[in-house]
């Protein structure tokens, strides 16, 4: 009898965690839905629009340089956007699994770094990278791409103009490398924080940036599922109003 209700638990337990975890996969479908939907709508419609007003030519070249503005910002967002969508639909795919390798962790961030120049200097941001040049971590080199680019153009898009951000290791252990990302921004709030830092991969919704950035909280989703997949991880600490500090745990090479 005792046997018997143990394993009754253990099945209740077991259902009751398969059911949260269909409920937030229907969360996280639902999601992607909704961002193919509308924000994959929107930057199509502001290049026609562009376009019927460049084909009129009667534009001032004060609000020609403002509309160009515009338009680059919602190529930037549009081009990352599809980027995060193709990556976690390519993860969802039976079979999927990173290719472990050693990654030199230094030229990954080097060539993030240049990608996000501009946004630096739009913000008036200093961005201090004190990773060694010659730093090994076993993981998929498309993957921590894809992970550092996203904390750290979520580490600009949540700094506040002349802020300072950090990328650094922390202290880790012998089989574990812990890669961290440091902004002063705005911060983050405690509810938000314990999604983050949840055991599971949960949607999370998107905040807007202190210069009107957009975002669709699928990038911070997409990084969580990847280092899981490594065997790695992600978690945060923060205060709102005092900025983040978010960690990636990688395999030590």
């Amino acid at each position: 009898m005792y046997r018997a209700q143990q394993k009754t638990t253990q099945l209740n337990k077991t259902v009751s965690a398969q059911k949260e975890e269909l409920e937030e996969m229907g969360k996280v479908k639902d999601k992607i839905f909704s961002i193919v939907s509308h924000d994959m709508r929107a930057p199509v419609n502001n290049l026609i629009a562009f376009s019927s007003l460049l084909e009129d030519g009667h534009i001032e070249q004060e609000k020609l340089v403002l509309y160009i503005d515009q338009i680059k910002g919602t190529l930037d967002h549009t081009s990352a956007l599809m980027e995060n969508l193709l990556n976690w639909a390519a993860s969802q795919m039976q079979g999927f699994t990173p290719v472990m390798e050693e990654v030199n962790l230094f030229d990954i961030i080097h060539n993030v770094m240049k990608g996000i120049e501009q946004s630096l200097v739009k913000k008036k941001l200093r961005l201090d990278n004190a990773v060694t040049k010659d730093l090994l971590v076993k993981g998929d080199r498309n993957m921590i791409e894809l992970i550092i680019r996203n904390l750290l153009n979520n580490a600009v898009k949540f700094s506040k103009q002349g802020g300072r951000l950090e990328i650094f290791i922390s202290d880790g252990s012998a089989n574990k490398t812990l890669l961290a990302v440091r902004d002063n921004g705005v911060g983050i709030s405690e509810a938000k924080v314990k999604l983050i830092n949840a055991a599971t991969v949960h949607s999370l919704e998107s905040t807007i940036g202190t210069d009107k950035e957009k975002g669709t909280g699928l990038g911070l989703m997409l990084c969580k599922h990847f280092a899981l997949l490594m065997n790695g991880n992600i978690f945060v600490e923060s205060r709102e109003g005092t900025g983040s500090l978010f960690t990636i745990s990688l395999p030590s090479a």
